[in-house]
């Protein structure tokens, strides 16, 4: 039998590779190379990194209505961990700090700030913002060897202000950055019951979990919902689906709930076409999440021997909730365990305090029919949509090959890993993908 063809030839990988040049090389610690980015004139910078300047930089940081969890020391130092290159850069001018950009990842493929968006100064005044977006675009333009992707997080309390943030996007336009057409589904969560009026009893798979009252799951909660979402949720009830969730604030928490999670992480993410994460990730992360003053929450859905056939990660952070991750066995999803799990992880997150629970961004021109589906799914549960300014800078013709080059042969490298996970898994179970909790991938 002949082997499929790789989706990249030798030839073009070969190519590509000379053509992507090295990416900047981060700092002993893994903060980002600062002195690579050429600065306006009469412009600082300085580094959260950097231990003269990280209390400033954290000061004006968690004073701006930008900030997330994922700005914060903590989650830096994950992502570091990890391997990425990242840091808090802040822009002054005249001494007067103007923004905060964000790195999260800095390789051949340019500079992205993740989902943590620029910091801008607390203030919803036009003469101010638009001197802080006229910097932007000065530094993204004085560096345009770097393709920069940025994109604001609806994580941050700045969302609350729709004046502020409609006035943010029209002045990133007006400097020419380009704006993407995303967007966001949003569930506003004042409509249900707070905090302790949610019904739980003790759960019985994990220490300290929770269990929601599947009576009172299926009734009163789901008014919101369409009639075929209200439906599954009741089938999957009646098919003896239960659900439990635990805030994993303490390592033991963390590896024992993960330990439920990994295995079917792995089974549902190679049967979908995404390579899994390994098992010591999920927990250094919710270790990060802690650290930074958030709540890991992880909602598990169990069948009637105690397994777990479906599962969500949740990261709340000053009443906001945002949905990281999921996953489902095939029996699973055959149950309708997903849109069970999804209404439970709003509810347990409605209970642990968040106001607003975030279920993932959009591209309206999407062209992948398989993100399009998932797009839907998600709406059934929101009950608002959210323009989120999300843009990039435009490098100079040189920088978006090597970027594009470099783009192309790490989808070949993923796409060449999901492979080896898929037979992994299909030889051997989801148990070759998984190791002892906490331990390394």
């Amino acid at each position: 039998m002949p082997r499929p063809r790789h989706p990249i030839t030798r030839r073009a990988a070969t190519r590509a590779r000379k053509a992507a040049a090295p990416a900047p090389a981060p700092t002993r610690d893994g903060a980002a190379p600062a002195e690579r980015l050429r600065l306006p004139a009469g412009h600082t910078l300085s580094s959260l990194c950097d231990g003269r300047d990280r209390n400033a930089v954290a000061e004006w940081l968690r004073g701006s209505p930008d900030h997330t969890l994922y700005h914060l020391p903590a989650y830096l130092n994950f992502l570091r961990g990890e391997g990425a290159v990242a840091d808090v850069l802040l822009l002054a001018g005249d001494g007067a700090p103007l923004f905060a950009l964000p790195i999260h990842s800095w390789d051949a493929t340019g500079v992205s700030g993740g989902y943590s968006g620029v910091l801008f100064p607390d203030s919803a005044r036009e003469r101010t913002l638009r001197r802080s977006v006229r910097a932007l675009g000065e530094l993204l333009a004085a560096n345009d060897d770097f393709a920069f992707r940025l994109c604001q997080s609806v994580q941050a309390h700045a969302y609350e202000d729709s004046d502020r943030t409609a006035l943010l996007q029209c002045l990133l336009e007006s400097e020419g950055l380009a704006l993407e057409r995303m967007y966001c589904w949003l569930r506003r969560l004042d409509d249900l019951p707070a905090d302790e009026q949610i019904p739980t009893t003790a759960g019985r798979s994990l220490p300290g979990a929770l269990e929601l009252d599947g009576d009172w799951l299926g009734a009163e909660p789901t008014r919101g919902y369409d009639q075929g979402t209200r439906k599954k949720i009741r089938n999957a009830l009646a098919a003896g689906l239960r659900v439990e969730y635990v805030c994993a604030g303490t390592p033991e928490l963390r590896d024992a709930a993960y330990a439920r999670y990994q295995p079917v992480h792995v089974e549902s993410w190679a049967r979908t076409g995404l390579l899994p994460k390994p098992p010591g990730l999920w927990s250094r992360l919710g270790a990060a999440v802690t650290e930074a003053g958030g709540l890991d929450l992880v909602v598990l859905v169990l069948d009637r021997d105690e397994e777990a056939v479906a599962g969500l990660i949740c990261h709340l952070y000053r009443g906001r909730a945002l949905y990281w991750s999921g996953c489902s066995s095939a029996r699973g999803l055959a149950m309708q365990a997903n849109p069970l799990g999804m209404h439970a992880a709003i509810l347990a997150c409605r209970r642990e305090g968040a106001t607003r629970f975030e279920l993932g961004r959009f591209r309206a021109d999407e062209r992948s029919a398989k993100e399009r589906d998932v797009t839907r799914y998600k709406s059934h549960f929101a009950n608002a949509l959210v323009r989120v300014a999300a843009y990039s800078s435009t490098p100079r013709p040189r920088a978006r090959a090597r970027a594009s080059a470099a783009e192309a042969v790490a989808e070949a490298r993923r796409q060449l890993a999901v492979r080896i996970a898929r037979a992994r898994v299909s030889r051997r179970g989801a148990g070759a993908y998984v190791r002892a909790p906490g331990g390394d991938p």
